[in-house]
């Protein structure tokens, strides 16, 4: 199951959105996720080879084991948050 941080719609009828995925990967990680800032053509979120996602514009593996706001998955979400809120 996929979790938004973020949704915001643009003057052109797209929603930009960040959004957090598992990940079946491992290695380095403790619980491994995928950070994502996609767009899609309005519609929610469903997974990310939908056709509904028009392209997925930053990708970022992360830790989900340590979520704090230092910790590297918290500054890879509020810099994910501030690259979105640059674009519209």
């Amino acid at each position: 199951m996929a979790r938004i941080y973020e949704d915001v719609k643009t003057a052109s009828g797209t929603r930009l959105m960040i959004i957090e995925s598992s990940s079946s990967g491992g290695g380095k990680y403790g619980w491994p996720a995928i950070l994502r800032i996609a767009e899609t053509d309005g519609t929610d979120w469903t997974r990310v080879d939908s056709p509904n996602v028009l392209r997925v514009i930053e990708q970022r593996n992360v830790d989900r084991k340590h979520r704090g706001p230092t910790s590297n998955y918290g500054r890879t979400v509020a810099g994910m948050r501030d690259r979105l809120h640059a674009m519209i």
